[in-house]
Formats: C-alpha cells, structure tokens, sequence
C-alpha cells in the first residue's frame, strides 16, 4: 500500500512545479514589453538624438562653441580687415531660399535673397551690395528668415554678418517638432566692431530644420546691418 501513496504524492509534486513555471515565464515577458515600452528622451529638449551616430554613439545636437571673438579690437585689423577668417567647415549647408524678410533696400543689390547660398563678402567688411541690408537704418522689427529645401539635423547656426555686426538680437529655428528660439540677446551699443564677425550658436535640437529666422535690433547698433550668408552646420 505504500507504493500507489507515494507515486500519487509524485505526481501532484510535478503538476505543481509545472505550474510555477509557466508563472515564471509570464512574468519575464511582462518585464520585456514594459523595458521595451519605455520612452526615449525626447531629442528636441537636451540636444541628443536617440539615433546613432558615427560609431553607435547617439548623435548630439549642441554645439556652443563661439568661433568669432567678439570683441572688435582683438578681431580686427585697421577697423575694417578680419586678422583670423573663420572658414566655414566643408559640409556646411547654406540657406537655398528666402522665405520672409522685413524690408530690403533693392531687391538685387542689398535684396534678401544675397543671404541665400554661401559667403560672397566675408571676409571682406563694409558696405556691399552681395549682403543684405535693410530698406531704411536704425528701423524696427527688422528680421530675415530664409529656409532650406531638405531639412538638416543641425548642431550649430553661423551668421556671416559683414557691415555694423552685432545687432542680431534673437534667432529662431524652425524644426520638424516646432520653433525653437536658440539665440536672443541685447545689443551691444555700436556692436561687435566695424569688421565682419560670425555668429555661432548651438541649435540645441536634433530635429531636422528647415529655416532659420533673424531678429535684429537696428537701432542699438546704427547703420545698416548687412548680413552675408547663414548655414547650418551638420551634427555628428
């Protein structure tokens, strides 16, 4: 009698640890979808993209390196001469539109349409008619947006600005996921100097961008404030 007693106390043994592994499983695959469902920071606040990069390194968008010493007497040789071009990197993408702008002073010469493409006055400083230049000097609310045609993942805005620099007070990006204002800033009075000066700001998004608007403030910095190009340079 003690044989079927023991072979039965077998069995529910058995039925029970078969039971505790199926349990276990369930509960592994739950933990799966949960890691999985987790959300990836978003790449529009703190500049890193949940891509990878070169090296499957996930690409960061914030650049803040200022290229361009701002302060005139260290920048400039006889008031007008740049002592060190900034040379744009190789793979810069320039603006290829205007896609709105306050006034212009012609619409050849000065027009808002000489900010599209690459440098064509810098490093050469003064007043050209390649750069464009406001319809009046020392005006209100002057700005400038142009737009690129194949949107860029951008760590960085340059601004070749080539006669009375300084006057930017605020640049805005417009990204797949909204606007995003990456520079503003008071005027200095008189500006940055009287030569060509490049204004480097970081976009602080990796969210593809297809236009950059330019806010000036004309009157703290008088005379026409000619700007020659704007790029965007690509992150890595």
């Amino acid at each position: 009698m003690k044989y079927p007693i023991i072979i039965g106390l077998l069995v529910a043994l058995a039925a029970f640890a078969g039971c505790g592994d199926g349990s276990n499983g369930d509960t592994s695959r739950a933990s799966g979808q949960a890691a999985m469902a987790a959300p990836v920071a978003s790449a529009a606040h703190g500049g890193m993209s949940s891509s990878t990069g070169t090296g499957g390194n996930p690409q960061v968008c914030d650049d803040s390196t200022v290229v361009d010493n701002a302060d005139g007497n260290t920048r400039c040789e006889n008031l007008t001469e740049v002592k060190n071009v900034v040379m744009a990197p190789a793979n810069t993408v320039w603006a290829d539109k205007v896609d709105g702008f306050s006034t212009e002073y012609g619409p050849e010469n000065y027009g808002a349409k000489q900010a599209v493409g690459a440098p064509n006055v810098y490093p050469t400083s003064g007043d050209q008619p390649k750069a464009w230049a406001q319809s009046m000097m020392d005006a209100d609310n002057e700005f400038i947006k142009v737009g690129f045609s194949t949107p860029i993942v951008a760590e960085a805005v340059w601004v070749f600005e080539t006669f009375n620099p300084g006057a930017i007070s605020k640049i805005t990006v417009t990204a797949e996921d909204g606007d995003h204002v990456v520079y503003e800033s008071t005027p200095m009075k008189n500006g940055f100097g009287t030569c060509a000066h490049v204004l480097s700001v970081s976009t602080k998004t990796c969210s593809p961008i297809s236009a950059v608007r330019i806010d000036l403030d004309s009157k703290t910095v008088e005379g026409y404030n000619e700007i020659d190009a704007i790029g965007l340079i690509p992150a890595n």
